[in-house]
């Protein structure tokens, strides 16, 4: 089984994230009362260097369908539709209906295609 799941189509689809990710810096962090990683604190951080921030650890998991160019020769082996997208989350029911709703609401006159 693959590791991937693609959304093809003819024509153009939203790019989605519903990740809720933030780049913040390390002062914003400070400020908000984030704590630091077990790794370090934020003193030892330059003050203006950027983390990645996710408001709730389970956001991460959360649908993004984004547009791929790293691998599109090898993806074009599997359709000959114009648009390949990846989709990147969790494969669980929350997500499901995630992916299902974002499918419901673009209204799409073509056809798509999940691989």
């Amino acid at each position: 089984m693959s590791q991937y799941i693609l959304l093809t189509s003819d024509c153009e689809l939203p790019e989605i994230d519903l990740t809720n990710k933030q780049n913040i810096t390390v002062e914003e962090a400070k400020i908000k009362g984030i704590s630091s990683p077990d790794w370090c604190t934020w003193d030892e951080l330059d003050p203006n260097c950027e983390i990645l921030h996710f408001e709730n650890e389970d956001d991460i998991n959360n649908l993004c369908i984004y547009e791929n160019y790293d691998f599109i020769d090898e993806l074009r082996l599997y359709t000959e539709n114009k648009y390949i997208y990846m989709i990147d989350c969790l494969t669980d029911k929350k997500r499901a209906e995630q992916l299902f709703d974002y499918i419901c609401s673009i209204n799409l006159l073509n056809e798509i295609c999940i691989y």
